[in-house]
């Protein structure tokens, strides 16, 4: 199996030791597109922007971006669709997905989230350890969700979202594309595109949240 990692940094070390555990027939070998790690002289590595490149046609890709570059992840990710690349979505073994549940290319379910029935999930979508996405919801493409976020049932996210870890968002709210949600937030009405919130009850603010 012949495995492209788009970027290795921590999140694509630790994207690496998932997919290590994936069952295969035969061995894994690893690709990076990676500035940092090419500069240093790793035999395995290519610059950054040399994936959609002709002769890697025949790996399946991994966009190993944090949230902090969502719309960048957007970029390549269309770039690869359009090139014709394998990009597999993942979803780890210890997390439950109901049958009727569909998940785009390029999207990762982490260990020990819960996803209910009739739920959409776009492509490049990162929903981290221990989240619950409950019936009915539909997630735009490239969202970033933190750890233990929870998504009532009939919640639709727009594109390039992100919401920090331990949110909870009420059933039947829409949030916004290219929405923030700071840590730890109660969102009970509707977000609009663009609006950065924050805080139980949820304010919403005059600025824009700065991701760290």
């Amino acid at each position: 199996m012949k495995i492209a990692l788009i970027g290795f940094g921590a999140l694509g070390r630790y994207i690496q030791t998932l997919l290590l555990d994936l069952p295969s027939a035969g061995e894994k070998a690893f690709l990076y597109f990676d500035d940092t790690l090419h500069a240093q002289g790793h035999p395995a590595a290519r610059p950054f922007g040399d994936y959609a490149a002709p002769a890697h046609a025949d790996h399946d890709f991994y966009v190993c971006l944090g949230y902090k570059h969502l719309e960048t992840k957007r970029g390549i990710l269309s770039r690869l669709f359009d090139l014709g690349r394998r990009v597999p979505h993942y979803v780890h073994p210890t997390a439950y997905v109901h049958p009727s549940v569909a998940i785009g290319q390029g999207s990762f379910v982490y260990p020990g989230c819960s996803i209910d029935q009739n739920t959409r999930i776009g492509n490049g979508v990162w929903i981290a350890n221990g989240d619950v996405v409950a019936h009915d919801c539909e997630i735009g493409d490239c969202c970033w969700f933190g750890a233990s976020v929870t998504l009532s049932g009939k919640v639709s996210v727009g594109a390039d979202t992100f919401i920090g870890s331990g949110s909870t968002v009420a059933n039947d709210v829409r949030v916004g594309a290219s929405v923030i949600v700071g840590l730890a937030s109660a969102i009970t009405r509707d977000i609009a595109d663009g609006a950065s919130v924050i805080g139980n009850p949820m304010r919403v603010l005059d600025r824009k949240l700065r991701l760290v």
